[in-house]
């Protein structure tokens, strides 16, 4: 008969199905008379990592798609279980690998929880466990996707350089992002220095993309454009013409990005328009939102263009000439064959608050209780509120 040792243990320890597992895994072992070693810790956690999958820093839009709450309390649950288990079980190991640290720390990552990769990257020092490169990459994106710890990532980033450690393409990009969300003229330098320098990594659709939108969202469209058109030249694929049509928009330069769209002619993506029409609602320009939808192909015409047009119409400037339009256009819509989504009728309900009609916001309330649509507090509260605007 085969005896177990820590070989076997450690291959089926990526076998296991969740975290409930690990903890009976580990007695077996024990009565088995094996050792735990960081290979099979690190094979446990890997397992237990891959068992669920883990969500991101979320953008806090007022719209934005809210995660099942308890589909969150899970995943803090594993992530609780699979800390416990490495500064636990970790204690029994002989040798001092990084790697079930690194595990961990890849979650952090992925989660951007700066705080806990912070306090496991020191307490791996303490145990006298060394940094290794994938250690500092893991430590640096969790900082950088914080958004808040742009100058600790930046830090690690020169701390790991010395030590002699190379920064990978994820980690590059999760600088670049971080640039692009914090916004400021100072951000975008370091993203174009960035891009200067490790040009050879960085040189990809989804880094171009990123420092796109940290020129833009900076207001420097001049280095946007020119980083679009290099881009385009290599033939970078659709995401880089989205984030150059943005940079214009957040740049208040609507022409320009109509212009990028037009050189496409009938190449031109749904995506595009949905950028334009996205720029149109930050610069609240709702009477061009409703010109523009007209000029899109009907082959390429989505719900999701008419939902943008109805977020314009919620936030235009004051003496919009909107009045009629929400309803107008819902009904168009539903003319040319698109079935509203559970989102349209927010956005619709929204834009009747912005022109206070709200008759029709009341009997689109009940329009959609007749068709069984699953109500939300928000539709009352928009419906309401169009009263309080009523002219």
């Amino acid at each position: 008969m085969l005896s177990p040792n820590s070989y076997i243990y450690c291959a089926a320890a990526g076998c296991i199905p969740s975290w409930k597992e690990a903890a009976p895994f580990l007695l077996r072992m024990r009565v088995n008379g094996v050792n735990n070693s960081s290979h099979v810790l690190c094979s446990l956690l890997a397992a237990i990592r891959r068992s669920i999958k883990w969500s991101g820093p979320q953008d806090s839009e007022e719209d934005r798609v809210i995660l099942d709450m308890e589909a969150l309390k899970n995943e803090q649950l594993v992530f609780d279980k699979m800390k416990e288990l490495l500064l636990n079980d970790y204690k029994e190991s002989a040798d001092r690998s990084p790697e079930p640290w690194n595990v961990v720390l890849r979650v952090c990552a992925t989660r951007g929880d700066m705080v806990t990769a912070l306090n496991l990257f020191e307490e791996m020092e303490k145990r006298g466990v060394r940094h290794d490169a994938i250690s500092y990459n893991a430590v640096v994106c969790s900082c950088a996707r914080n958004g808040s710890a742009f100058r600790d990532a930046l830090g690690f980033i020169e701390e790991m350089k010395k030590k002699g450690f190379e920064p990978e393409e994820t980690t590059l990009i999760s600088l670049l992002d971080s640039c692009a969300f914090i916004g400021t003229t100072e951000c975008a330098n370091i993203a174009l220095k960035m891009l200067e320098v490790e040009k050879r990594i960085l040189f990809t659709p989804r880094a171009i993309r990123s420092v796109i939108k940290a020129c833009g969202n900076a207001g420097d469209l001049s280095n946007a454009i020119k980083l679009y058109e290099m881009a385009k030249n290599a033939d970078f694929g659709n995401e880089v013409v989205n984030a150059a049509i943005i940079a214009c928009d957040r740049c208040g330069d609507l022409k320009k990005a109509k212009d990028i769209i037009a050189d496409f002619g009938s190449k031109a993506q749904p995506t595009f328009y949905t950028s334009y029409l996205e720029g149109c609602v930050h610069n609240r320009e709702a009477e061009e939102s409703l010109n523009f939808i007209k000029t899109i192909p009907k082959k390429l015409l989505r719900v999701g263009h008419y939902n943008a047009v109805f977020h314009a119409i919620a936030v235009a400037k004051d003496g919009a000439k909107i009045e009629g339009e929400p309803m107008r256009l819902f009904n168009e819509m539903q003319e040319k064959g698109y079935e509203p989504m559970q989102s349209t009728y927010l956005s619709v309900l929204k834009a009747l608050k912005r022109t206070g009609e709200w008759k029709d916001a009341f009997d689109l309330i009940a329009e959609m209780r007749g068709k069984n649509v699953p109500m939300q507090n928000g539709f009352y509260s928009a419906a309401i509120a169009a009263c309080a605007n009523m002219q």
